[in-house]
């Protein structure tokens, strides 16, 4: 009988593969949205952000960047979701996946546009989310 259980046990972590487990520890760090305000330079900009998926010129002729990012989990976060996930996960024997990956998905799945604009030295005059 405990043969039994140990290889339920085997085949249910196997086959689920601990998926919400998973995506919570691949992701994403926290990006601080508020740390870029006006003053600070385009590079301070993109080291924030990563790379823009959009620059052009304004109205006003300054130079703007979009940019389009996962805004992340604090560590905090990922460490109680993950351990909620991973104790779930042995208690039901793997059946939580079903609950808990989709759930990740959609935790994950939003991304954050924002629209910087600077001045002609290249300093940030503007942040708006879009």
């Amino acid at each position: 009988m405990m043969a039994t259980i140990i290889l339920v046990v085997a085949i249910a972590f196997t086959a689920s593969g601990c998926g919400g487990f998973k995506m919570v520890v691949d992701a994403p760090d926290r990006i601080e949205v508020d740390s870029v305000k006006p003053g600070i330079y385009r590079a301070e900009v993109i080291t924030q952000f990563g790379q823009p998926v959009a620059s052009g010129k304004d109205d006003n002729n300054n130079d703007f960047d979009t940019f389009a990012f996962k805004t992340g989990s604090s560590g905090f976060g990922r460490v109680t979701r993950g351990l909620l996930y991973g104790i779930t996960d042995l208690l039901s024997l793997g059946l939580m996946e079903f609950l808990w990956t989709p759930i990740e998905s959609g935790i994950q799945a939003g991304k954050t546009k924002m629209k910087v604009t600077y001045d002609i030295n290249g300093k940030v005059i503007d942040v708006k989310e879009l």
